[in-house]
């Protein structure tokens, strides 16, 4: 009976707008919990989906999900033979022969360090991931012709180029015995793309696989691209397996050793924001402390009655507890409503403060363009179960006092 006292009385203490001032102090410990959490929700909602739309940009258009170098002429002499075996296995959905070299990118008002990679003329159109996040802002993604050059914006700006225009590409050839020979090669820009990533964009042009191969004759540069169906499972590293027994002359990379340095550093990011968020929440819980210490000195009477009535000091400190709970699942229920609000228009968001501020909140060269967001409902549950944990924590102490207060001395002040 005394339990079920307890639950009610904590539930008045709550809604009721008496005037102890205690209906203040709740209201305001609910919303600084809230606000806590709302930016907890935005950054798990956005980290993942901005990680996974990085990922899979260097996954489909730079790394591809494996990659498979021919280290030896044989194997090189092979190619169409190894294409064909690779295209045979199960769960690969394309693949394609490519070359990759370094150079300098140059023109009358600018140059740039950049790989270059020849690829076949079809590739966009045949590659649904590679095509998905490439986004042709000028000209067209077109490698008809031999000279034919593509350049991402972010390289058209840093050469102050555009469609139409001459560039040249220093490269260079290593002749054992002789001096190293730089050569120029003139191509022209038939389409600049963006595949809202500049940091990638910065490292990436594209030209015809025959120029390629002729450019980049060493071995290690000679390269097929695959493509399978599931490259997030463990498919990846069995499709792995069967391209390596087929040659000796090759050496197979998976999108996860290619991409390792970067995604170890996405989650890094991550977990320290997440870790910050926490600690908001840990700063907010205070108040909700506080507030639930002002709310036990304004009830002391109140605790006097119940306990001279026959409450134990488990009973009246059960009370409060249960009070920071409905505290901390108002908070929550209040904070992860608005957080998925948040990151929901967090692009919107961005770009007003932007607009109002007259300043970027984000580097692009950092950030993707747009952020996307991918709700994740098993996330969102466990931030709003550690608000609530929290809630509770931050209500313990103030509770224990409560219980502990000894109704002649309450009786004899009043």
């Amino acid at each position: 009976m005394i339990r079920r006292f307890s639950l009610f009385y904590a539930f008045k203490t709550l809604f009721s707008r008496s005037g102890t001032g205690a209906f203040r102090h709740i209201r305001g410990a609910i919303i600084g919990a809230a606000i806590s959490i709302i930016p907890l929700v935005v950054v798990l909602e956005i980290s993942d989906g901005m990680m996974q739309g990085i990922v899979d940009r260097y996954m489909e258009i730079s790394s591809f999900h494996m990659q498979v170098t021919l280290k030896d002429k044989e194997a090189v002499e092979q190619e169409d033979e190894l294409l064909q075996k690779i295209r045979s296995i199960e769960g690969v959905t394309y693949t394609f022969p490519y070359t990759q070299g370094g150079g300098i990118l140059y023109g009358e008002k600018g140059r740039t360090g950049i790989t270059v990679r020849g690829i076949p003329d079809t590739l966009f159109k045949d590659d649904e991931g590679f095509s998905r996040y490439i986004t042709v802002k000028e000209g067209e993604f077109d490698l008809s012709e031999p000279d034919s050059l593509i350049i991402s914006s972010e390289t058209a700006q840093r050469l102050k180029a555009g469609v139409g225009d001459e560039i040249k590409l220093l490269t260079a050839k290593v002749i054992p015995g002789r001096p190293m020979l730089l050569r120029p090669t003139r191509f022209t820009v038939k389409g600049i793309y963006s595949s809202g990533y500049q940091e990638l964009d910065m490292l990436s042009a594209f030209i015809t696989q025959e120029y390629g191969e002729k450019l980049f004759k060493e071995d290690s540069s000679r390269m097929i691209g695959v493509k399978i169906a599931n490259p997030h499972t463990g498919e990846l590293y069995a499709i792995a397996d069967e391209i390596r027994y087929l040659s000796d002359g090759i050496r197979v990379a998976d999108w996860e050793v290619l991409n390792d340095s970067l995604v170890a550093s996405l989650n890094t990011t991550k977990k320290f924001l997440v870790f910050i968020m926490i600690l908001i929440m840990g700063v907010a819980s205070v108040n909700i402390s506080s507030s639930m210490i002002m709310m036990v000195i304004s009830k002391r009477q109140d605790i006097a009655l119940l306990k001279s009535a026959g409450a134990s000091d488990s009973d009246v400190s059960s009370i409060f507890v249960l009070t920071g709970l409905f505290i901390g699942i108002c908070a929550a229920a209040l904070g992860t409503a608005f957080g998925i609000m948040a990151a929901i228009n967090i692009n919107e968001i961005i770009d007003f403060i932007g607009a109002v501020l007259h300043f970027d909140l984000f580097d692009a060269d950092y950030y993707l363009e747009k952020i996307p967001v991918e709700l994740d409902l098993f996330k969102l549950s466990g931030a709003a179960a550690l608000a609530v944990l929290f809630a509770v924590v931050a209500s313990w102490l103030p509770a224990r006092r409560a219980g502990r207060i000894n109704p002649v001395e309450i009786f004899r002040k009043h």
